[in-house]
């Protein structure tokens, strides 16, 4: 067990003597906060033999476990976070990296930076490839350390690691929308999208309304049917004379409701009416409607 003297106060004494801590307990039994301070701000060991604070070996015991069983939790269903066990596993990494590429500083006089440094980054890095974010996960990782002269390097590794990460999957969030077959729009259409035209698709003698129409008329659709929203089209004519209906916009069952007058907007807009012409459930009440 190393001493205390020259070390961080997020330390855990475990079973050993008085004045003196457990560097792997101090990982494993921590608060995850206090174990990424303990990996940030621990000073840099240049010994690959020394035990005075986190050397290489503490610190593979902790990741290769560590990465195994947050990987078994965030799987099951049970109630985990995303960010702060990828954070703690990128800054183990990120202090190993770290002492491997100090030695080799050392060894051609470079000036290096801490292992603390390294771990910022590499916990940039890990989050980043998970989670493929970028300018959000700099602001976050800013705003939690206050580190902000490390912006730009944290900056491109996160954005180094997302295009890494591109070229061998897709990112935790979007394999897990597929998993649970959630109905959200791709950023790319399928290809075969492209040759595919509106009408193709559409309903035939849709409800539409012009751009001026009759209170009546409007009151007569509103009735008629359960719609929620209604396409306003306009009659051109194009180059040959011939008449066509334009797309101009929509308009909400409950904006129609709101233009009629009271007496008429109560048919079609309050929920205690019933009979084939009731409005949809979360229509207003007639109280909502007075005011």
């Amino acid at each position: 067990c190393p001493s205390r003297e020259d070390t961080t106060d997020y330390t855990v004494k475990m079973y050993c003597d008085d004045g003196k801590f457990d560097p792997l307990a101090s990982l494993w039994f921590n608060s995850p906060e206090d174990a990424i301070r303990y990996l940030f701000y621990e000073p840099s060991v240049h010994n690959i033999d020394s035990h005075c604070n986190l050397s290489p070996s503490v610190l593979v015991a902790f990741i290769v476990p560590y990465i195994i069983c947050a990987c078994i939790v965030y799987g099951i269903a049970i109630p985990s976070g995303l960010f702060i066990p990828m954070i703690l596993s990128g800054a183990a990494m990120g202090r190993l990296f770290g002492f491997v590429f100090t030695t080799f500083w050392n060894a051609i006089g470079i000036v290096k930076a801490s292992h603390g440094t390294y771990a910022l980054i590499g916990s940039a890095a890990m989050l980043g490839g998970v989670t493929r974010m970028t300018i959000s996960l700099t602001l976050i990782i800013i705003e939690t350390t206050g580190e902000v002269q490390f912006g730009l390097p944290i900056f491109l590794t996160a954005l180094a690691a997302r295009m890494t990460g591109h070229l061998v999957n897709e990112g935790l969030y979007d394999i897990h929308i597929e998993l649970k077959h959630v109905p959200f729009l791709p950023w790319d259409p399928p290809i075969w999208y492209q040759t595919v035209r509106a009408s193709e698709v559409m309903s035939y003698n849709p409800v539409v309304l012009d751009k001026q129409e009759r209170a009546a008329r409007i009151l007569e659709i509103l009735q008629s049917n359960r719609h929620h929203g209604f396409p306003v089209v306009e009659t051109v004519k194009d180059k040959k004379g011939k008449q066509k209906r334009r797309l101009r916009g929509l308009i909400l069952r409950k904006h129609l409701c709101q233009l009629l007058s009271p007496q008429y907007r109560y048919r079609v807009l309050y929920t205690d009416q019933e009979g084939p012409f009731a409005a949809p459930v979360h229509s207003l009440k007639r109280e909502e409607a007075e005011s």
